[in-house]
């Protein structure tokens, strides 16, 4: 990963439907919310993402479950 030019390190990828986020890599990966709301669902934790909200991943499975949103990740 050359630093150089940060952005060229980043890939955006709208989320179409509900879906389980699962990453084992030392990677950074955001989900941020575009527009709308989200609940992400992080075993028995629910948190409501609104617009301009974003969690950071980590290695454990996050659920989002989107409303009517636009969510990148």
């Amino acid at each position: 990963m050359l630093m150089t030019n940060p952005w060229d390190n980043i890939e955006l990828e709208l989320v179409r439907e509900d879906k389980e986020f699962h990453y084992e890599d030392l990677d950074v990966h955001i989900i941020y919310v575009v527009l709308g709301e989200a609940l992400a669902v992080l075993e028995d934790d629910r948190s409501v993402l609104k617009q301009s909200d974003f969690i950071i991943l980590n290695n454990k499975k996050l659920r989002i479950e989107l409303n009517n949103s636009k969510v990148v990740h």
